[in-house]
């Protein structure tokens, strides 16, 4: 499915499986078994495929977003977690899709999940989006390398969104 996304172009799912693979290590790290790390790897393929039900205008405005145009693109976690939720080999999956974007904080969306309410398979997805956005080249900003990236991770995310990596329940609790 993203695949087949990626092909017809839009510029958005071309990180998808670099975000995977640091998904992958990162649930490694953590030491999740085989099973765990490959539902992650499934979410962190598809965390975004709700952006295709997103108008391209939208997706493609080269400006800032009105507060309208954010809302709708915030809807692309629910769309993206509708066209899987059904998919019984991709139901794990659709879990991450639907809260990558939440905060550990609770100011996240789409439905403003707090702390160890929000899966840790899409916590770790939003640690490698976060990851990838900041080592890679894009039309706003260069690329950075591994130990700058590493130090603005900790240095800015670690509030809101990457509280998380302190805080990751006992492997048995999860």
């Amino acid at each position: 499915m993203a695949r087949s996304a990626r092909t017809k172009g839009p510029w958005y799912l071309e990180p998808l499986p670099t975000v995977a693979v640091f998904a992958r290590i990162l649930a490694r790290a953590l030491g999740l078994d085989d099973e765990e790390v490959r539902v992650i790897a499934n979410g962190a393929l598809l965390h975004e495929i709700g952006k295709v039900a997103i108008p391209p205008a939208i997706l493609r405005k080269p400006a800032a977003l009105t507060a309208e145009e954010r809302l709708v693109m915030r809807e692309s976690c629910s769309r993206g977690y509708e066209m899987l939720r059904n998919v019984p080999s991709l139901k794990e999956a659709a879990e991450i899709v639907y809260a990558h974007r939440e905060w550990f904080d609770g100011t996240g969306y789409p439905r403003g999940l707090k702390g160890q309410a929000i899966p840790l398979g899409a916590r770790i997805v939003a640690v490698a989006d976060v990851f990838d956005v900041l080592i890679s080249h894009r039309p706003h900003h260069p690329g950075h390398a591994f130990e700058e990236t590493r130090a603005e991770m900790l240095l800015h995310h670690t509030g809101q969104r990457m509280k998380w990596v302190r805080r990751l329940p006992p492997k048995a609790s999860r």
